[in-house]
């Protein structure tokens, strides 16, 4: 079988190049970050849990991690060459790909594993910790989490070889979720449903915001009614999605964004779990 990120590649690579073109001709490439594609852990089709989480946007804040082929932090998208034979790694794609590896290599397994050093400001990669955490590893959340006391390497490594995460928009401002303007241009190069498709995940995590609703609907080709309360505060549920996921008790939510504090991560924890996931 065809590992994960082979597959993603087939249905995402050729959307983003079109989308690139789009930018060239009505944006503009230097305004851009770089394409962060979906990642999928090397032990996802075995994991206990399968998790998806995919959030609005990427932008180019984690390249302060990445020393590979002179990425850096003034790195963008018309940094990105698109012709075959450029990078070592292969193509623009594979190339993408590694940069995202440093990314986790330098930035999140550090702050997953209680180290010094790693990204540590970032809500987004704390509350995935502490889902993941519990849904994979059993872990009870703390009130209050700190990396150097609550990251745990081993537990780390679960996580990073088990979830897989992605974006809604894959090319985003330099800095900052894509504004109107880049919106715009996406129109049918959205891939997150191939991806879920492809994927079959139990758990599907969309920490967007009900201000993104509109826009995750159109991703999804989704009708209007199908973000629905759960009862859980800040928590709704995805529905249309089931024949695309795990055919055995999976669902789709969709919560504020784990910077807002709106949303605790026992909270989503136990509504997932109340749903028999």
């Amino acid at each position: 079988m065809r590992n994960c990120h082979h597959r993603l590649k087939i249905v995402v690579k050729d959307e983003i190049q079109e989308l690139v073109k789009v930018i060239r001709e009505e944006y503009e490439l230097g305004k851009c970050g770089i394409p962060w594609l979906p990642y999928c852990g090397k032990g996802h089709d075995q994991a206990k849990t399968k998790i998806y989480v995919c959030g609005k946007a990427g932008g180019s804040w984690g390249l302060k991690y990445v020393s590979v082929n002179g990425w850096n932090e003034n790195s963008n998208l018309a940094s990105v060459k698109l012709d075959d034979g450029y990078y070592e790694a292969g193509d623009w794609y594979d190339e993408m790909l590694r940069v995202i590896r440093e990314f986790i290599d330098g930035g999140v397994k550090p702050f997953w594993s209680g180290f010094e050093g790693g990204f540590t400001r970032g809500a987004w990669w704390r509350e995935m910790y502490k889902v993941a955490g519990a849904l994979l590893c059993g872990l009870n959340i703390p009130e209050k989490w700190s990396f150097r006391k609550h990251g745990k390497p081993h537990v780390a490594k679960i996580i990073l070889n088990s979830i897989a995460w992605s974006n809604l928009h894959k090319i985003s401002e330099f800095r900052g979720n894509p504004k109107k303007e880049l919106r715009k241009l996406y129109q049918d190069h959205y891939t997150i449903k191939s991806e879920i498709e492809i994927l079959k995940r139990k758990v599907v995590w969309f920490p967007t915001a009900p201000a993104y609703d509109d826009l995750l609907r159109q991703a999804l080709s989704l009708p209007e009614n199908c973000i629905v309360d759960t009862g859980y505060r800040g928590i709704a549920r995805v529905c249309g999605l089931e024949d695309l996921m795990d055919p055995d008790r999976s669902i789709a939510l969709r919560t504020y964004h784990p910077q807002s504090g709106k949303v605790k991560a026992q909270t989503f924890v136990n509504c997932i779990r109340e749903a028999g996931v």
